[in-house]
């Protein structure tokens, strides 16, 4: 399967097995029919190593983040890791704070709309803002600041080892 940057797609419960992390987002489902599944996530390529993409998982709980974001707003003066959507026709919170790295191998399907083959899609405006505010927090994190849950450089590492072995 071709990868598209902003669209959205379901990972594989073998992702989760192999790279065990308790601080990922984990499937809802047993199984890998995500038909109607959760989490989706967001995806947008690797900026250094193009096999890699990142996934940001979405979340419908936008109450319960925007009393958070606005705590780390109070707190900080501004919120890079929650970002808010729309993600057809309904506000959606982008949790950067929880984004991954993983392989195409491990994506099991596109997130459609429901009876459709259309995909959803983010506005212009949106994927813009979560892709800067991304960037800068996969930066500040490699720099050390661990503003990101899952230990995403030690996954990346072995997914990189993992490539480098199947080549």
């Amino acid at each position: 399967m071709k990868l598209s940057t902003f669209s959205f797609y379901f990972i594989s419960n073998k992702f989760f097995e192999n790279y065990p992390d308790r601080n990922l987002m984990k499937n809802k489902c047993l199984e890998d029919d995500f038909s109607k599944g959760r989490p989706n996530y967001l995806c947008f390529q690797d900026f250094e190593n193009k096999e890699i993409y990142w996934f940001i998982p979405i979340s419908s709980r936008v109450r319960k983040f925007e009393f958070i974001y606005q705590q780390k707003v109070e707190k900080h003066k501004r919120c890079n890791t929650i970002q808010f959507g729309e993600v057809g026709g309904q506000k959606r919170v982008f949790l950067i704070q929880n984004m991954f790295p993983c392989i195409e191998k491990y994506v099991t399907g596109q997130y459609l709309i429901e009876g459709k083959r259309n995909a959803y899609t983010l506005n212009k405006n949106s994927e813009a803002e979560i892709l800067k505010n991304a960037r800068e927090v996969l930066k500040l994190h490699k720099k050390g600041v661990e503003i990101i849950f899952p230990n995403v450089l030690k996954i990346e590492k072995e997914l990189l080892e993992e490539l480098q072995k199947n080549n």
